[in-house]
């Protein structure tokens, strides 16, 4: 899944698109349905899942399935007013270790350094945000029960959600009965193919996670001596819309119901050159949107690049490099790459 206001990442670290960009986690529960509503009610099962990720602390491992890979990873989350703070880490192949707190998100990455993501309000790391009610959500999508399964050796209840149209993904989630934490993710394709996987291997619910858990392995803190961070050109206040932040670029088409979120104008530290980021979202799926001048754009960089459910594409427009990224059909992504345009 996607995340709706995504940590950003630059368009030069799109191919493919980096492992901790698209998983992370999704979340929660929302305390106070009765039992017997959540057993029969979809909907009520994931307002249960989406609200309520701040009222829980959990450490659990989890494996990411994508394009005949697999990744195991540790996350760990305090839940706190603030929003919390989360600690994601690979447990095989390229260290890398992602820490979020309420004063933004730190990527610390095997040999390259550490990269500081920043966005416009720190949020959960999660392939899903939902940024709009179901009820809302259900104008694009359908939502039903499954049934009953088990993952991580917790009973789970299954929703599906399913696109009224081709121009975007479906999913499968497996929601634990005891708690409404998401504990199973499948996206799905038209045809009915599991492009990609996120499932919990075991998970714990420890009433207290102390400060050191959450902090970086030193190994990774070490290794953070080359700092790369992304300026925020429009640095605006916590909660402000896309409105108040004015995007110089726009999309001349987008599938019904997708709509501007969020926009950033970003450099490469002080005196790098300036490149926009715009989110489109339907409340469930994003689109994110890369404009960066040509000229620093990776070389070769037009063109579909496809890892699992990812989906990137990048082509040329008035001097510059538009490179559209989200876990959505091809055609969707690249239609909206081409019709991205300067605004009048």
């Amino acid at each position: 899944m996607s995340v709706c206001a995504p940590a950003v990442v630059t368009p030069s670290e799109q191919r493919p698109p980096r492992l901790w960009a698209h998983l992370c986690l999704w979340l929660l529960v929302f305390l106070g349905v009765p039992p017997e509503v959540l057993a029969h009610d979809p909907v009520a099962l994931l307002e249960r899942m989406a609200e309520s990720s701040h009222l829980l602390n959990y450490d659990g491992v989890f494996v990411y399935r994508r394009a005949g890979a697999s990744d195991s990873m540790r996350i760990i989350h305090r839940a706190s007013a603030e929003g919390g703070t989360e600690r994601l880490m690979t447990l095989s192949g390229q260290s890398r270790e992602v820490v979020r707190d309420a004063e933004g998100t730190r990527c610390f990455l095997a040999n390259t350094g550490e990269v500081v993501l920043l966005r416009s309000s720190p949020r959960p790391l999660m392939p899903t945000e939902i940024t709009r009610p179901w009820a809302q959500i259900g104008e694009f999508y359908t939502f039903n029960l499954e049934g009953t399964d088990r993952v991580a050796g917790r009973s789970a209840r299954v929703v599906a959600i399913t696109p009224r149209t081709a121009d975007r993904y479906g999913y499968r989630l497996w929601l634990d009965v005891e708690s409404g934490l998401l504990l199973r993710s499948d996206l799905i394709n038209g045809e009915g193919i599991v492009l990609e996987q996120v499932e919990f291997l075991s998970l714990e619910f420890p009433e207290r996670i102390p400060d050191e858990l959450l902090r970086p392995a030193p190994a990774a803190a070490a290794d953070a001596g080359s700092v790369q961070s992304l300026t925020d050109r429009q640095p605006g206040k916590p909660g402000e819309g896309a409105k108040s932040r004015g995007a110089s670029w726009r999309a001349a088409w987008l599938p019904a119901g997708f709509k501007l979120e969020h926009v950033q104008r970003l450099s490469h530290g002080k005196s790098g050159p300036d490149f926009e980021h715009l989110a489109y979202s339907d409340g469930l799926t994003v689109l994110s949107v890369f404009v960066e001048a040509s000229g620093h754009a990776p070389s070769g960089a037009t063109g579909f690049s496809v890892l699992g459910a990812a989906v990137s594409f990048s082509t040329e427009n008035d001097g510059h490099t538009i490179t559209v990224v989200g876990e959505a059909p091809p055609l969707t992504v690249r239609r909206v790459a081409e019709g991205i345009e300067r605004k009048p």
